[in-house]
């Protein structure tokens, strides 16, 4: 999704910082480990586990309930980038698959260094279009999210008239994948989330390529059943991954202090930055908040 040039923010802390900048690189958690348990839906195939998600917001004031949810007091930041910071594909796609192996990041992301092979090795293959899609997290109510559930599979007949005069029917099926990691309870409302997302796939490239050749009546009533075996019985889904980040990203960075940092770590902060060669940006927060503890 292109947001032209659209600020988000993430509320983290200095060590995530330091390993963001360091290994120019964003962690994306398994939809199945978030903090609302609930966006782990039941599904008779097991997509959850499948999703990768960034959480960010597009709320630029500093919110003192981000600020104390998400972060420890003395060590909090908030980063601010401008979205769609990682790596895209832009040549050929029947000569990237062609090409799997020589993929680096300066042709399409990359999981934590491992190129589009080795995924395939472990029988896996990023979903397209291979990049994280920035998302508006919608916020309904149980009910619906019980609605939506039942559209995820989407079954359609198609009857098609023949010159003899006879019809003929064929059957199309297709999921809906947008149900999973873009829709929360109202009661998180608050966090005015906005997600990368990315999708992880329980077979290969070829495979997938294969599967987009499914054409007849008989295979689309297996395709189903195929996917059902494949998400539920792999064992090779990783609990996050890590996407690059473009180097011009982190030049336009701004960090944002939290508010109750310790002197010492406000200067630790500065020397991440300055070690890194980027125009990474330092500010102090704009709210005065002392943070209580039991």
């Amino acid at each position: 999704m292109n947001q032209n040039n659209k600020k988000i923010y993430h509320y983290t802390n200095i060590d995530s910082l330091e390993k963001i900048i360091e290994n120019k690189s964003m962690k994306f958690n398994r939809l199945d480990n978030m903090d609302d348990p609930l966006e782990y839906i039941s599904y008779d195939i097991d997509f959850c586990k499948g999703i990768y998600i960034s959480s960010w917001t597009d709320n630029a004031k500093e919110d003192i309930g981000m600020w104390s949810m998400y972060t420890n007091p003395n060590s909090a930041v908030r980063i601010e980038l401008t979205d769609n910071p990682f790596y895209t594909i832009t040549e050929n796609l029947d000569n990237f698959f062609l090409e799997a192996d020589k993929v680096t990041h300066k042709q399409g992301p990359t999981v934590r260094g491992l190129t589009f092979r080795e995924l395939a090795n472990k029988g896996l293959s990023l979903n397209p279009p291979f990049v994280p899609n920035l998302i508006e997290v919608e916020y309904v109510s149980n009910k619906v999210i019980k609605m939506l559930l039942d559209s995820v599979c989407v079954t359609k007949i198609n009857t098609e008239l023949l010159t003899n005069g006879q019809s003929k029917r064929s059957l199309n099926q297709s999921f809906k994948l947008n149900v999973f990691g873009e829709f929360k309870l109202k009661e998180w409302s608050f966090q005015k989330e906005w997600r990368y997302k990315i999708t992880l796939l329980p077979c290969t490239n070829d495979e997938m390529l294969s599967l987009l050749k499914v054409i007849n009546e008989k295979q689309q009533l297996l395709l189903f059943d195929w996917l059902k075996d494949k998400y539920n019985t792999c064992i090779n889904f990783p609990d996050s991954i890590f996407i690059d980040i473009k180097n011009s990203a982190f030049d336009n960075m701004i960090v944002t202090i939290g508010p109750n940092v310790s002197e010492e770590n406000k200067k630790r902060i500065q020397e991440i930055v300055e070690k890194s060669g980027f125009k990474i940006k330092v500010k102090n927060s704009d709210l005065r908040i002392r943070f209580k503890h039991n």
